[in-house]
């Protein structure tokens, strides 16, 4: 790959990268709107953002993944609120908001894969395997509200 040929992929991965996170953050609005708070919603988003990161960037230290993370936050929401989102954790016995947590992840995780696939990324990032099983798993509860999330996010 030659020199110039790497910025540009790095640049065209960011692109699709905001893109997937404006889609996100819009659908969040869009579903729950002032039925979840706006703290949730940052806190949904921000899991989605830890999801792609989880895959795209795999490898790499944490802090360089935490980076990234803020970055894309701080694209479509103000600094303020991506840092409250990053430090946020659900209520005590909020199960729903635990489950949908993990759900969101995965889907972010599943279009950081779909970036690789689609050759948005560098051949030398390696896939993060994806930890939450039941969103690709047979049709229990779990995973039947999986798809739901993903499709609400993907449309």
């Amino acid at each position: 790959m030659s020199g110039e040929a790497a910025p540009n992929m790095w640049q065209t991965l960011a692109e699709a990268v905001d893109q997937s996170v404006r889609r996100a953050l819009q659908t969040l609005e869009e579903r729950y709107g002032s039925a979840l708070s706006e703290a949730k919603r940052d806190l949904l988003l921000a899991h989605y953002v830890y999801g792609l990161a989880a895959v795209l960037l795999a490898g790499e230290a944490g802090a360089r993944q935490l980076e990234a993370i803020q970055s894309h936050l701080k694209e479509v929401i103000p600094a303020e609120r991506a840092a409250r989102a990053l430090q946020a954790v659900p209520e005590e016995g909020d199960a729903w908001l635990t489950s949908t947590l993990d759900s969101i992840e995965a889907i972010g995780g599943k279009h950081g894969h779909a970036l690789l696939a689609h050759g948005a990324a560098a051949s030398h990032l390696k896939p993060f395997l994806n930890r939450n099983t039941s969103v690709a798993g047979p049709a229990e509860p779990a995973a039947i509200e999986s798809r739901a999330v993903e499709e609400i996010l993907t449309r």
